[in-house]
């Protein structure tokens, strides 16, 4: 878990980790979308677990996916506030991107291509 990891803790390491290639950030319910528009200066950014989140949500991924072309993998179970609604963005922006998976009403889903 990352739970003391913060906003600002994000904004320091996405200063210095211009190589950073994977991120667990799951179960901190300190990262916001704020975090996210941070990250998305780690341009070789790959893959992102960001679940059991409750303060991500669409427009944070909105925030990500226009700058982190590079992400393959997105974890966000349990963010309540990401809906589908972002898919279309994430992977018009990701190229990459081949595996999202969130919960949705109870039920894990996993996208690995997406019809758009």
């Amino acid at each position: 878990m990352a739970c003391g990891i913060t906003d600002q803790t994000i904004l320091h390491l996405a200063k210095h980790g211009q190589n950073l290639r994977w991120l667990c950030l799951a179960h901190n319910p300190n990262i916001t979308n704020h975090a996210l528009r941070h990250l998305a200066q780690c341009s070789k950014l790959e893959h992102l677990n960001i679940s059991h989140n409750p303060n991500i949500n669409d427009h944070g991924i909105d925030l990500l996916a226009k700058t982190a072309r590079s992400l393959q993998y997105l974890d966000v179970r349990h963010c309540p506030s990401v809906t589908t609604a972002c898919l279309p963005d994430l992977y018009a922006h990701c190229p990459d991107l081949h595996t999202v998976i969130w919960r949705n009403d109870c039920n894990e889903h996993h996208h690995t291509a997406y019809p758009y």
